[in-house]
């Protein structure tokens, strides 16, 4: 194999000759070429920001036309179901030489998440590469390199290719993000990055956006680094995140949130954790592993009146898929209208047990006079089993659970 590379117009050209593959070109013969795109020597794990990806290209050749397409690979070698065509690479192919041979050009930027991604300082990336013959339609792998890999989903044993080439990149997320009480104001203040997510040194202006409880709040020019909110009711829960940008030719291109920061305004309430439970989750339960709206309804009675409903735990598995929350007003026993929510609840441990802690934002928490409530739990139709939800065996049993 052969490869240069454009820093104008940001491509990798990857040329291939397979000696072996001397009987046609076939239909879906081509090029495996896989990329741990931070040469970190491992894929990144389940939910991480979704602008970093990084996986394999399969460039085949078709009658009807020569395609590339983009797979992302996950740690210990999960894989998205999702293959995504890569409009902006191009490939072709000729057995003209009697021997198959075929080049593929391969988009270098951190504009789109099937483009690959290279990373300063170091600016290699980690590959394994190989073509690809066929045999009465079976896959046969031809010409792997580096020879002496295990897997080509353990990048450890992947072999460095070096492409100095410097990138526009959207920003790392802002740091030291923090909130504090400011009298009846909230005073948030930050960190400008200085790097894109390629590491090299931030090379035009950029725009930071402010997010409270999940909403766009306004946005800053670099250099402002802090913001007095006085717009926040005592005792409402306030969630600040903020993320950067960069525009090019009029597009926007975003870089990842920072980790949010929140805490109530004026005074921190009261709160009194009420439960159904020892405090440990003995089992964990779905309602079904195949979507029909599937929901969980936990009933709860206050111990006195009126009360207001802040916050909702629930000891958690497979944690890193969301589920939505709402409050329900009671109705013969079951969940009857909804009082608040829904809001997202995600928890991103991959195996053993975690838990979700979700505070209703600002003014939202409802207030029982009367009577009982409900907390339902909402399954997702791209995730009907997961995550498990927590539950109590040891007796007494309350039979509250719907």
């Amino acid at each position: 194999m052969y490869f240069k590379y454009d820093s104008t117009t940001g491509m990798l050209f990857i040329a291939g000759e397979d000696h072996l593959n001397t009987d046609g070109l076939q239909e879906a013969e081509g090029f495996g070429l896989y990329f741990d795109d931070n040469n970190n020597d491992r894929f990144e794990p389940i939910g991480t920001d979704p602008l970093l990806r990084e996986g394999n290209y399969w460039a085949y050749h078709f009658a009807p036309g020569a395609t590339v397409r983009f797979r992302e690979i996950y740690t210990n070698g999960g894989v998205n179901a999702i293959v995504d065509s890569v409009r902006d690479a191009t490939t072709a192919f000729s057995w003209s030489a009697g021997y198959v041979t075929g080049e593929v050009a391969i988009p270098i930027s951190f504009f789109n998440k099937n483009h690959l991604q290279v990373y300063a300082p170091s600016k290699k990336v980690g590959a394994r590469l190989f073509m690809i013959s066929r045999s009465s339609g079976a896959a046969v792998f031809h010409g792997s390199w580096p020879q002496t890999m295990v897997s080509v989903f353990t990048p450890s044993g992947f072999g460095d290719i070096k492409i100095p080439i410097r990138l526009l990149a959207p920003p790392k997320a802002p740091a030291n993000v923090a909130v504090s009480k400011q009298g009846t104001f909230l005073r948030v203040t930050w960190t400008d990055p200085v790097e894109g997510l390629n590491g090299d040194t931030l090379a035009i202006p950029i725009t930071l956006q402010l997010y409270r409880n999940g909403t766009l709040l306004r946005e800053f020019s670099r250099g402002v680094q802090a913001w007095t909110d006085s717009n926040v009711i005592a005792q409402g829960w306030y969630e600040y995140s903020l993320r950067g940008l960069i525009t090019v030719s009029s597009q926007r291109h975003f870089g990842p949130f920072s980790t949010p920061v929140a805490t109530f305004a004026v005074s921190d309430p009261h709160l009194t954790m009420f439960r159904y439970d020892d405090g440990i989750p003995e089992v964990f339960y779905v309602v079904d592993f195949t979507y029909n709206d599937n929901k969980f309804g936990i009933r709860f009675t206050p111990q006195a009146y009126p009360t207001r409903v802040y916050r909702v735990k629930a000891f958690t598995n497979n944690g890193n898929s969301p589920i939505l929350i709402s409050i329900h007003a009671d109705s013969a026993g079951l969940p009857g209208a909804r009082l608040a929510g829904p809001y997202t609840a995600t928890t991103y441990q991959q195996a053993g047990v975690d838990s979700f802690l979700l505070t209703l934002p600002a003014n939202e928490p409802p207030t029982i006079s009367s009577g009982d409530f409900h907390v339902v739990l909402s399954y997702l139709p791209t995730s009907p089993g997961a995550p498990g939800i927590g539950g109590d065996v040891t007796p007494p049993i309350d039979m509250r659970s719907r």
